[in-house]
């Protein structure tokens, strides 16, 4: 059963403009995503490391390979992310909106 992450990314989008932040872009598919990473012009990418049954890691490679932040938003372990990711920063779902606040400004300082 592949889960339907729509709600989740409306929910994120949601929080993401009550903090004040603008939402440049959503992708439901891989290949949107990795269009957005290629030519969009943003500071930080939020990923979940799943779309459908695909796994996001060249989103993040593209994402980074430009010098930008990324992190995952995901149910995943640390464990669970790509080798060269391991060590990205990560937040669990169900994320709070204060998390989310935080993991943003933890982002921007870095």
């Amino acid at each position: 059963m592949v889960e339907d992450v729509a709600p989740i990314r409306m929910m994120v989008c949601d929080m993401l403009e009550e903090l004040g932040d603008k939402v440049i872009a959503e992708a439901g598919t891989l290949k949107e995503a990795i269009e957005v990473a290629r030519v969009a012009d943003f500071d930080l990418a939020i990923l979940d490391l799943r779309l459908a049954d695909e796994t996001t890691e060249l989103v993040a490679e593209i994402t980074r390979g430009r010098g930008l932040q990324v992190f995952f938003l995901t149910g995943h372990t640390s464990d669970g992310l790509p080798g060269g990711f391991r060590n990205a920063p990560r937040l669990e779902k169900p994320v709070l909106c204060s998390a989310l606040a935080e993991m943003i400004e933890n982002c921007a300082r870095s």
